[in-house]
């Protein structure tokens, strides 16, 4: 059986991933170039995926209505079949009438009420069998479906924000590592140049005054404090950096198992609605069925009746106008 793994393994054959190799700084440009395609692809994906959804709510919600309709009439139908009511204020009951008529007439029109009691009857097992069948497992994949995807999808957005703040933090720790090798070059620099002054004071015999001394003493501090400014945003880089990372990994993972709901909603639609219109189609079947024995029934009464009229038939010519109905009828 085809499932939505093996589908998915056949997209991952057909359009490898990138290699996890480590990449040179041009590679991780690209591989950057290529998360923001991917992205892109996803979130289409996704708005795809909420209109597929919406197409299954639309048909629960088509589904349901169809049940309602289908139910109100079978009942309607069933009433009127009965003929325990008048069906008018002022008229008497079918069934009140047939009790003072003719055995043929009597027995016509309780199979006419009978076909209608039983065309009500499966309209109501029609109502049943499409709420079962379609739009109670319909409404239930929906609801299952939506409250996953949309879960899975929130996940995503906020890993997505959490990696983008984690890349911003990055780039700031890299301007202020920058920033600190720049202070650190200045400082030794300036040390430098300490430095040689008192060594040139040394060679020309001046007077080595301890100002010079504590020139040289505040040079070193200086070059201490930058370089210890140095190790402190190299560390804050390292820890930022490996945050972006698992950052990275984590909506990695959030993609890819967005990626794979959607792929499962997909395949599950599918073999879904085509179950409930399989059991749909079994139902119309036994419902054809059904009202081809009413179908059945009427004829059989209506060769009655015309076995009946046969004996009768010279009395309309009493009646021109009932005479031409007859003729019309025959």
């Amino acid at each position: 059986m085809w499932t939505a793994e093996a589908a998915l393994q056949a997209l991952r054959t057909e359009y490898p991933s990138p290699s996890s190799h480590p990449m040179s700084r041009d590679s991780q440009i690209q591989g950057s170039a290529r998360d923001r395609f991917d992205s892109k692809v996803l979130d289409l994906e996704m708005d795809q995926c909420t209109q597929r959804l919406n197409t299954i709510q639309s048909t629960t919600e088509v589904a349901s209505a169809v049940v309602a309709a289908l139910a109100d009439a079978g009942s309607r139908l069933q009433h009127c079949a009965t003929a325990s009511r008048k069906l008018k204020p002022e008229g008497a009951s079918l069934e009140e009438c047939l009790k003072h008529d003719d055995e043929s007439m009597a027995a016509a029109s309780h199979s006419f009420l009978d076909a209608c009691g039983s065309l009500g009857a499966v309209l109501i097992g029609m109502a049943s069998a499409i709420s079962q069948n379609v739009m109670l497992p319909l409404e239930s994949f929906h609801r299952h479906a939506f409250a996953d995807h949309t879960r899975k999808a929130a996940l995503l957005d906020e890993l997505r924000r959490k990696e983008l703040g984690c890349s911003n933090a990055v780039t700031e720790s890299l301007q202020k590592r920058d920033r600190a090798r720049l202070g650190l070059q200045s400082a030794m620099r300036d040390q430098e140049k300490t430095e040689k002054k008192a060594g040139e004071k040394k060679k020309g015999l001046a007077r080595f005054a301890r100002s010079d001394e504590k020139d040289m003493a505040a040079a070193e501090q200086k070059v201490q404090k930058a370089a210890t400014v140095q190790t402190a945003s190299i560390e804050e880089l390292a820890m930022r950096t490996e945050d972006a990372n698992e950052a990275r990994v984590l909506r990695e993972k959030a993609s890819k198992d967005v990626s794979l709901l959607q792929s499962c909603i997909d395949f599950v639609r599918s073999r879904l609605l085509a179950r409930c219109l399989k059991s749909s189609a079994g139902a119309w079947a036994e419902a054809a069925k059904e009202l081809q024995r009413g179908a059945e029934q009427l004829r059989l009464q209506v060769s009655k009746l015309r076995l009946s009229v046969e004996h009768s038939e010279g009395g309309c010519a009493h009646s021109a106008s009932l005479n031409s109905i007859w003729m019309m009828i025959a």
